[in-house]
């Protein structure tokens, strides 16, 4: 009698974690120049490659894009203004006027429905890209609208970062300029929440890369715990971007952006 109680206990232990991992992504926010956007039916999710995806008609609705699907060749159509992309279910790669670009995932049909490659789309469309991982929200920014940033935050190279932290973190950055880093993150051992300062820096990565090459990044980056320790630098290439990442001995924990 026992027994099968267990088992039922188990049983209903290991229904509920299939429902929370099956609905987690249910969960994501997409705002648009401080708009939160609805979704009636199919809803947005987070796929393998730690990208999210939404619907294709969302693109046409909060960007000003047209979409048109062609099932015959599995391919859809987002036209905004002179740029038209053509992504095809399934690879990797989209034409921008003609012209081939590749990105780390791909455009999927679930559902019955057309799911595209957020970042990819809004980006090459000339909007900014940030991921809040605390709030599981994607905040997008197009070139012709501001959005308020909180008192205790600050854009930074497109980066909203925290600003003058009580953890100790230091972020500082330069954009558009050649030679130098976008973005530079400072973890000091002396004088900050080592934990913290680095639940800030994966925080920040996120807004711009996929989650499994902040893991990676993160991963090497925590080897060096004590200040008295040499962390050889390491460089992470993701597209046009590099992730360094250096430990001096007796020093801070340093994290540089560059664009190729």
């Amino acid at each position: 009698m026992n027994r099968k109680i267990t088992l039922t206990i188990i049983a209903l232990l290991l229904s509920f974690m299939f429902s929370i991992t099956a609905n987690g992504n249910s969960f994501i926010k997409v705002t648009v120049n401080g708009k939160t956007v609805e979704f009636p039916d199919a809803q947005p999710f987070i796929d393998e490659s730690g990208r999210t995806q939404v619907p294709a008609r969302f693109v046409s609705q909060a960007l000003g894009c047209t979409v048109e699907w062609a099932a015959a060749t599995t391919t859809v159509t987002i036209k905004k203004g002179k740029d038209t992309i053509k992504l095809k279910v399934g690879e990797s790669k989209a034409l921008l006027n003609n012209v081939q670009k590749t990105f780390d995932t791909k455009a999927r049909i679930k559902n019955s429905r057309t799911f595209v490659p957020l970042r990819f789309v809004s980006e090459t469309l000339g909007a900014k890209v940030t991921w809040d991982s605390i709030a599981k929200t994607v905040i997008i920014t197009t070139g012709t609208a501001t959005t308020s940033i909180p008192a205790d935050k600050e854009v930074i190279s497109g980066y909203v970062v925290p600003k003058d932290p009580p953890s100790g973190l230091v972020v500082d950055g330069h954009e558009n300029k050649k030679d130098y880093a976008e973005l530079v993150i400072m973890i000091d051992f002396f004088s900050g929440d080592l934990e913290q300062m680095l639940k800030e820096t994966e925080s920040i990565l996120l807004q711009k890369f996929d989650k499994k090459i902040v893991d990676d990044v993160m991963a090497y980056a925590k080897q060096k715990k004590v200040a008295r320790y040499k962390l050889e630098r390491k460089s992470f290439y993701v597209g046009d971007k590099i992730i360094d990442v250096v430990g001096v001995y007796n020093g801070p924990l340093d994290f540089y952006v560059y664009t190729k």
